[in-house]
């Protein structure tokens, strides 16, 4: 027994590991395919009789569950008759391909074992590629094993604890699996000879996919290591010659029959990857369409077992086996493909220059033989590591493999889409963060009416009814209240003129806002998607938080109006509509900023992602020596990755540029609303405070005091965006000066550097109307400004209070 497993272990012969599980599977079935010349063996004929029988009897036994409507029984019975039916399917095609499969076999034989003088790394290039086939092997084999004896002993196992319970009185014997066998066969004496009969075909079925999928994965292990062979052997070739500058005739004569040799033998290798391709096309083919439907079956199984463990056992058994059938053909596509693509990086990067002209042919014809992956396809997909993944995800509910994105990255569209709605109801239709659809052309000419119908709504008629009414508004026996109603109305006054600033500069730049900022940061997201996706969490906080303390401010603005309107009196409820019309002038600004932070944001996401791709570039060309091959070759790639990286940097700085150019006079109105903001919020809190003890402080001061909080950081947050930006270009010039000079002192490399330091000193950041920088000092200047005008007005209460 022990010697059966040799295979196992590492420190055996070659010819120990050489299809050693195929071998062992399919031999005992009577299905090796053997020398050309041996006759089929009996015991072949024998299980393909005993596999049809259970596969027919199965499948009926299935269908008359469905036709019954036992869906759990039809499915538990179809899902092992899938697979029998393939494995029938397998064996009838093993045996039409018996004489090319041992064709097949030798001809890899003597390619792996006849090298004339072999060196020790391609022996134990060979050793470790056999060592892995026969252990990947025996995995699907030994879970296939361990499945159909679960199945096996199902029965036994329920009947032995219903004894053990003294529950066995009534007891039902029933088989493995679910076959239409004739009523005289379950019964006694027949019954255990059926039992046998039925768990015997499914070890048929092990024992046969055990083989035949065995033999394809050891067969692409065995292409691959060949492969992998021929590229330490390329290397060994020009190892000699790395230092050389020029070969002489009788070197470039041994050089050129040494590379015939391995271009005959990479032909060899391609021809019997082709001829075992065909042969195995239709055994792939169905065995991947039969593997998804028996894993989506065995899933269903798994979720209907409920609280039945040795069934959940039974279904996660059975599931693990038809994985690793998959594993076993996708992981053999992927070695062929890739080991068959790095033949062409090796050749690459050695010294093929050496070689005349004449001679440059036989490299030419290697990298056309060798760019493409030999693949392993057949009709509809290739086997891969990633066919591998997509299947199993798809296969069935409970394989569906979690969604790794973020939540932003699930709801992104949505958050923007609220946004947007947002917008369109204070008539802002120029505001679409994400354009999905073109409007309709009748439908956008409404909304761009109803947006001017809007504005001038809120910036002509009710101005006229407020300042009719503005004796009613300031209108009080208290001087420090009216005082505090006059300081309230200076603030409504600067959202009024912010809003005409707004919607002078939505009309103007109406088409700007969408071709050189919306249209052009979808662009530059389309450029960056392949970028080093670490700077999006930032950018996902920076969006949550705005997103929520955005919310809050509104919640809070309409709980202030609410508390408003439980007052009595005309002059209240001017008062209310008045509270209710700075709330809209102070949404119809907000929209627009909302839209500057979320470009600003952007950007400082797009220069992370550019900082890191320049410093990955700058990595490789670090890698870079003089005297090996290809260095022209990779200077001329950095040069043109470069330039890529100087357009994207260029299209980064427009982006911002032309978003200030066009919200700069928005953004003044957003500083001067937040100092008076500040000053009115700073009086009001007083006022309120003034007029009761600290131990009482009323739902008016609590409101006061967390909209003064959330408007001054919802500023402060955009100056530190923009703030970020100046010093992530700090950062990016830091990555330039750190640049190495070409090893080759290429001239295109050079330039495109210089270009590049230029560029980025020559970049300055923008300011507002040219006279302010939009940074955290602007900030801090807007508290300590408002603070002051705060004291000058304490003194005015405290003169007023001296005369009451």
């Amino acid at each position: 027994m022990v010697k059966w497993f040799r295979f196992l272990k590492r420190d055996q012969q070659l010819s120990v590991y050489f299809f050693a599980v195929p071998r062992l599977s399919l031999d005992i079935m009577g299905y090796w395919p053997g020398d050309t010349g041996d006759r089929l063996p009996r015991r072949s004929i024998v299980h393909f009789v005993i596999l049809s029988i259970g596969v027919i009897t199965e499948w009926h036994a299935g269908l008359r569950f469905l036709d019954q409507q036992q869906i759990t029984l039809a499915l538990e019975t179809l899902c092992p008759a899938g697979t029998s039916a393939v494995t029938l399917l397998k064996m009838f095609l093993m045996l039409r391909y018996r004489r090319d499969l041992s064709t097949m076999s030798n001809r890899l034989r003597c390619l792996l074992f006849d090298l004339k003088s072999e060196r020790s790394d391609q022996q134990d290039i060979r050793l470790s590629q056999s060592v892995k086939a026969a252990r990947i092997n025996f995995w699907p084999l030994s879970t296939g094993f361990f499945t159909c004896t679960t199945y096996n002993l199902k029965p036994l196992l329920i009947a032995l604890v219903l004894y053990l319970q003294d529950r066995f009185d009534g007891f039902v014997w029933f088989t493995p699996f679910n076959m239409t066998m004739p009523t005289v066969l379950m019964r006694s004496p027949f019954f255990p000879l059926t039992y046998v009969f039925i768990a015997y075909t499914g070890y048929v079925t092990v024992f046969m996919f055990g083989g035949c999928d065995g033999f394809y994965f050891e067969f692409c292990a065995h292409l691959s290591s060949l492969f992998e062979v021929l590229q330490a052997e390329l290397r060994s070739i020009f190892k000699p010659y790395e230092d050389y500058l020029e070969l002489s005739p009788v070197q470039l004569y041994s050089l050129e029959q040494r590379m015939r040799e391995v271009i005959m033998r990479q032909n060899a290798i391609i021809e019997l990857t082709k001829i075992f391709r065909e042969r195995y096309t239709i055994i792939t083919l169905a065995h991947f369409v039969s593997a998804a439907m028996v894993i989506g079956f065995s899933m269903v199984n798994l979720l209907t077992a409920g609280g039945n463990s040795l069934g959940a056992l039974l279904y996660v058994a059975y599931t693990v086996a038809a994985l690793s059938q998959l594993l076993v053909y996708c992981y053999g596509g992927t070695l062929v493909a890739e080991s068959s693509v790095e033949l062409c990086r090796v050749m690459s990067s050695c010294p093929w220059q050496l070689f005349k002209p004449p001679q440059r042919r036989l490299v030419q014809l290697m990298l056309l033989r060798s760019q493409r992956p030999i693949s392993m396809a057949v009709p509809f997909f290739s086997p891969s590591l990633a066919s591998f993944a997509a299947l199993a995800a798809e296969s069935g509910p409970g394989m569906t493999s979690p969604d790794e994105r973020s939540f932003w990255e699930r709801h992104e569209f949505k958050f923007y889409q609220y946004g947007h709605v947002y917008a369109l109801i204070y008539g802002q239709v120029v505001i679409d963060y994400v354009p999905q659809r073109a409007l309709r052309r009748g439908i956008k000419v409404l909304l761009i009416l109803y947006g001017h119908l809007f504005s001038l709504l809120l910036i002509v008629v009710l101005p006229a009814y407020f300042c009719y009414h503005f004796g009613t508004l300031t209108d009080t026996l208290d001087r420090r209240l009216q005082l505090l109603f006059y300081v309230g109305f200076a603030n409504t006054a600067i959202k009024y003129a912010t809003v005409i600033v707004t919607y002078v500069a939505n009309t103007v730049h109406f088409e700007a806002i969408n071709q050189k900022c919306t249209l052009q940061r979808m662009h530059l997201e389309r450029e960056f998607k392949n970028a080093p996706q670490e700077p999006k969490k930032p950018f996902e906080f920076l969006m949550y938080f705005k997103f929520c303390l955005i919310n809050l401010m509104m919640m809070i603005q309409v709980c202030a109006i609410f508390a408003q309107y439980g007052e009595k009196g005309s002059a209240s409820q001017v008062r209310v509509h008045f509270a209710v019309y700075a709330f809209v002038l102070w949404n119809y600004t907000e929209n627009m900023a909302d839209y500057c932070y979320w470009i600003n944001a952007s950007v400082l996401k797009y220069y992370r992602q550019f900082n890191l791709q320049l410093d990955s570039l700058r990595e490789e060309m670090d890698g870079l020596r003089p005297g090996r091959g290809m260095l022209l070759h990779r200077c001329c790639e950095l040069s043109d990755r470069l330039e890529v990286l100087r357009r994207r940097c260029r299209e980064i700085h427009d982006l911002q540029r032309e978003s200030f150019r066009m919200h700069q006079f928005q953004l003044i109105g957003l500083m001067l609303s937040t100092l008076i903001n500040n000053l009115t919020n700073f009086y009001t809190l007083f006022h309120m405070l003034a007029k009761q003890s600290l131990e009482e402080v009323s739902y008016p001061v609590v409101v006061g005091s967390v909209y003064a909080t959330g408007f001054y950081i919802d500023t402060y947050i955009v100056t530190l965006v923009n703030e970020h930006i100046k010093l992530e270009l700090e950062n990016v010039a830091l990555t330039m000066r750190r640049f190495a000079e070409p090893p080759a002192r290429d001239e295109r490399l050079t330039r495109e550097i210089e270009h590049l330091s230029l560029e980025l000193l020559n970049y300055q950041p923008p300011m507002l109307c040219g006279i302010l920088h939009l940074d955290r000092r602007l900030v801090y200047l807007i508290a300590v400004t408002a603070f002051s005008y705060f004291i000058t007005l304490v003194q005015f209460d405290l003169l007023l209070r001296k005369k009451s």
